[in-house]
């Protein structure tokens, strides 16, 4: 017979069933044999402790997006209930890209998709694996500057004014002129 709390609860070899947090758990054998002693016999008590589920949760956040062509970006997996040893799984477009780190480097091209997920370091976890956030990476081109004159005649008069105009090639909306003497 099965003692759950002081109160009989099943019988047989083995019993199953689910705990509360603090039971207490023990066995009576009664013999059928002839000449014994002790009958029946009480085990062992087992106090069980009963842990509570804990829920996980996974975000994870970039350096920057957008980023220029190039650019390295630091994702960073920040858990809530993760526990001691966590592991890290990191994607990039659904594959596999680093793990075990909550910490992911990368040179992304543009519309990359970066998730991470979380297998949380628990006795009792839910769920059993945590999928992060996405997101989604906006990588610009590089846009090479230069810069090229032009002028009117080149051969002129001593004392004639000679007017040279720049023409840039990417400067922006408004780019800046920079004297330079050699």
């Amino acid at each position: 017979l099965w003692n759950i709390n002081g109160f009989f609860d099943g019988e047989g070899d083995t019993y199953t069933y689910v705990p509360s947090d603090n039971d207490v758990i023990s066995c009576y054998l009664t013999s059928d044999l002839t000449c014994v002693t002790v009958n029946p016999a009480v085990s062992n008590e087992i106090t069980i402790h009963v842990l509570p589920v804990v829920t996980s949760s996974l975000l994870i956040s970039a350096s920057s997006n957008p980023v220029c062509e190039g650019s390295q970006v630091t994702f960073t997996a920040s858990t809530i209930n993760g526990g001691p040893a966590p592991q890290f799984i990191w994607r990039r477009n659904g594959l596999i890209a680093g793990t075990n780190n909550p910490v992911f480097i990368l040179t992304p091209s543009n519309n990359d998709v970066i998730t991470c997920q979380l297998i949380p370091d628990f006795t009792c976890y839910f769920p059993v694996t945590v999928n992060s956030n996405s997101i989604l990476m906006s990588v610009s081109p590089l846009n090479p500057v230069s810069v090229s004159i032009e002028t009117g005649p080149v051969a002129v008069c001593l004392g004639e004014p000679v007017t040279f105009t720049a023409i840039p090639v990417n400067g922006g909306f408004t780019p800046r002129s920079e004297e330079h003497t050699s």
